[in-house]
């Protein structure tokens, strides 16, 4: 007897742009992809498709993920998406210059501490792709969630531009 397509999974392919365009987007084959729908995810490949289709890791596979929930923010300066466990958010509400308060991303984050100590920003952390939206359209909601300013849209990966449309 035939296995029964998943319906999350089925959900992930579909938000990710369908079989192909998510196989591209983490190096597999669609033959591969197409597989998952029946059989799962294997867990190497969750924290991919998570990101690609916005379907949270969890759902994809509660077993292994806890429900976790991780605040995203607008950096201020280039308007990119990011979450405030790699970005310079909770640092900035300890500083007491230029910087104090701003939600920067950790590629706009300062490369110096104010005692002039080196710091991890001034480049992109690389944990998932930089997403660039509208500069200063979005919040973040109640359930840390980027939300558009005028229509409270939480499909933030809707309205991506790229950096030369900035």
């Amino acid at each position: 007897m035939k296995k029964e397509i998943i319906p999350i999974v089925h959900e992930a392919v579909l938000a990710a742009g369908g079989q192909h365009s998510l196989a591209k987007s983490i190096g597999v084959t669609p033959q591969r992809v197409h597989n998952w729908l029946r059989n799962g995810i294997p867990a190497k490949f969750v924290i991919q498709v998570a990101w690609h289709s916005g379907v949270s890791r969890h759902k994809l596979q509660p077993d292994i993920y806890p429900e976790e929930k991780m605040s995203l923010y607008q950096c201020e300066n280039c308007g990119c998406m990011e979450n405030t466990a790699l970005g310079f958010y909770w640092t900035a509400r300890l500083r007491n210059d230029e910087y104090k308060d701003k939600k920067l991303c950790s590629a706009c984050g300062p490369t110096k501490s104010e005692d002039g100590r080196e710091t991890p920003y001034g480049k992109w952390h690389g944990e998932f792709p930089r997403i660039y939206l509208p500069k200063g359209m979005f919040i973040t909601d109640r359930e840390g969630n980027l939300a558009h300013k005028l229509n409270g849209d939480t499909n933030f990966r809707a309205y991506a531009i790229y950096p030369e449309e900035k």
